[in-house]
């Protein structure tokens, strides 16, 4: 930021013993964009592993000729995989710290807590609600994201760096 858009910038003037230089040096002002294009990015990125997971499910089953259950098993470890990788490259891209060792354990343990979430609270819901269980599922599946998934990544698994330090060059 120059001296002459930081002078433009202050509504009120600071105490008189500050400097234009001080303000300069302050953090940037949260950005609440930044964290809604963050919470965006990521149910893409969901979007894509469920795609992935799926896809294999029908195709295990099809072709494997898998039960649904043994199917989802499988499908889900590579739903995990892919949705780690592309939220790892590119929906936390600017913003996470930590090894890709740290943070696949760190996922593998978000991720078993979100499968069993989503298990208790769509028995839960299908035991109150009388719908087809696709869009129960698909219903429990949005809220735990947005309610579990989401936090545990920004907080444990990728640990999101303060809004302050993220590359201004973030792009959806």
């Amino acid at each position: 930021m120059s001296l002459a858009s930081a002078e433009e910038s202050v509504p009120s003037l600071p105490p008189a013993s500050w400097s234009v230089r001080d303000l300069a040096d302050l953090p940037a002002a949260p950005r609440p964009w930044r964290s809604k294009l963050l919470l965006v990015r990521h149910q893409i990125a969901a979007g894509i592993g469920t795609a992935a997971d799926f896809g294999a499910m029908i195709a295990f089953v099809q072709l494997a000729h898998l039960s649904p259950p043994v199917a989802t098993l499988f499908s889900a470890a590579i739903g995990g995989v892919v949705n780690f990788f592309v939220s790892r490259k590119w929906a936390f891209k600017e913003t996470h710290s930590g090894s890709v060792g740290s943070q696949a354990w760190r996922y593998a343990v978000a991720s078993a807590g979100g499968a069993l979430l989503n298990a208790l609270v769509l028995a839960l819901f299908l035991a109150v609600v009388t719908i087809p269980y696709p869009f129960a599922r698909a219903l429990v599946s949005v809220l735990v994201s947005l309610l579990y998934t989401y936090p545990v990544h920004t907080r444990l698994v990728f640990r999101v760096k303060p809004a302050t330090s993220w590359n201004e060059s973030a792009h959806i």
